[in-house]
């Protein structure tokens, strides 16, 4: 009988490459113990949970500041390769990356929902839906009670006065969260009152913005027919919702920016439109002033054809001369007929006629010229007006100020002042100083 004998190294070595190979990368969770660390830098500790016990090593080329330390009795999540440590014929486990476990558990479920919703195409730039250049209205889903709807009104309210905004309501972080971004977004979707709708949330922890890490979000803001962006938490933190969104912005100010037009812009563009109304009207009067000197040089002056006239009659007179001598019948025939013809033709006639189209032409450069004008000049009223209704001053006029402090930042709370600050109040028809008493 043939019997396949194995040393114990080879069998060890073969157990150690079997386990490496198949759990090359792992993740065990568990609480730590029989923890040691010799002067080598090296860490040595156990992973259990009940009487299940499994031995790891934790190399010291693998440590940094990123990687949580473990410690006597604590709860980690794992990361490595499993491996036999030969001389003792020990199952082992090769550490490379440590994390608490309620933060890994989150970061996983993370990378998990992360990973699904990116195979189901969710997060794909075909789904995108642009931003309006100029919205009507802007949808603000976010908390009542925060500084972040505050900061993102005022910045709405610098950059683009006369929009029209639209804030949902919903908790944004705690068990209740999703269940009310989710009612949000839908009841924006189904009153399409708006252009563009910003879920927007501050800075915080893992746990605080575990809300828009949730599926149910995910889901919702990827079947919004509004476009929505995205700008939950600080520039630095990502969120599923961010990937979901048709566009992400690193802070709610950034959102708020990134939503409404900035009106100074649009102020140089609409002057900019007027200065070339102005131009093309100018280019237009020119263009007609040339036509009638055109059309007046192509005019004979009357005196001119009476002198041709004259020499054509002068020429016949001769001939007729000539003709009478011969035959006085004929050339009194003849003469008769000259005369006819020149009466139809006469220089009169001609003259008369050729005023007639002159004024006609006339006429009709003035009414062209005079709808070019009009056309123009509502225009440039309909603009005027526009930039009017964009502008401050008809506010101010109706009785509202606009209050300053020394550093010409604007007051828009008696929080921001103190006794005895001083104060610059703009009005309509000028400026006066006030000190806070």
């Amino acid at each position: 009988m043939n019997r396949k004998i194995h040393t114990v190294r080879e069998l060890c070595l073969d157990l150690r490459n079997t386990l490496e190979s198949r759990y090359a990368s792992i993740w065990v969770e568990g609480e730590v113990s029989a923890l040691a660390t010799p002067p080598s830098g090296h860490i040595y500790f156990s992973l259990k949970e009940g009487n299940a016990l499994i031995r790891c090593t934790y190399f010291r080329n693998r440590q940094n500041a990123r990687n949580a330390f473990p410690s006597e009795g604590s709860q980690i999540l794992a990361e490595g390769q499993l491996s036999m440590y030969q001389p003792r014929g020990e199952l082992q486990m090769v550490v490379r990356l440590i994390e608490a476990s309620g933060e890994g558990a989150m970061r996983l479920a993370f990378e998990r929902l992360k990973n699904k919703l990116l195979a189901e195409g969710l997060f794909e730039q075909a789904h995108k839906k642009s931003l309006p250049d100029f919205p009507r209205a802007i949808g603000l889903i976010t908390s009542t009670g925060g500084a972040v709807l505050h900061d993102m009104l005022v910045t709405l309210s610098r950059r683009y006065p006369c929009i029209r905004i639209i804030v949902y309501p919903s908790s944004v972080q705690g068990d209740n969260a999703p269940d009310d971004l989710v009612k949000m977004i839908g009841l924006a979707g189904e009153r399409s009152e708006v252009d563009v709708l910003v879920l927007a949330r501050g800075g915080g922890s893992a746990e605080d913005l575990m809300a828009f890490n949730d599926e149910r979000v995910a889901r919702a803001i990827f079947h919004c027919p509004i476009p929505l962006l995205s700008a939950v938490g600080h520039e630095t933190d990502f969120s599923i919702s961010d990937f979901v969104a048709d566009h992400r912005a690193p802070t709610p100010t950034a959102a708020a920016e990134l939503v409404a037009p900035d009106s100074s812009v649009l102020t140089r563009r609409f002057q900019t439109l007027e200065q070339r109304i102005r131009n093309l009207q100018a280019r237009l009067i020119q263009d007609s002033f040339r036509t009638v000197d055109y059309l007046n040089a192509r005019l004979v002056h009357p005196d001119r054809k009476l002198v041709l006239i004259r020499h054509a009659h002068t020429g016949l007179h001769g001939r007729l001369a000539e003709l009478a001598v011969r035959n006085i019948q004929g050339g009194r025939s003849r003469t008769s007929n000259r005369s006819i013809s020149l009466r139809a033709h006469s220089p009169a006639n001609t003259l008369k006629l050729a005023r007639a189209r002159q004024l006609k032409f006339h006429g009709s450069l003035k009414q062209i010229a005079r709808i070019a004008l009009e056309h123009y000049s509502r225009q440039i009223a309909e603009k005027t007006q526009a930039i009017r209704l964009l502008g401050p001053g008809d506010t101010l006029f109706r009785g509202y100020a606009i209050v300053q402090d020394t550093n010409k930042a604007i007051i828009t709370s008696p929080t921001e002042v103190a006794t005895g600050d001083n104060l610059e109040i703009t009005v309509s028809r000028g400026k006066f100083c006030a000190r806070v008493s």
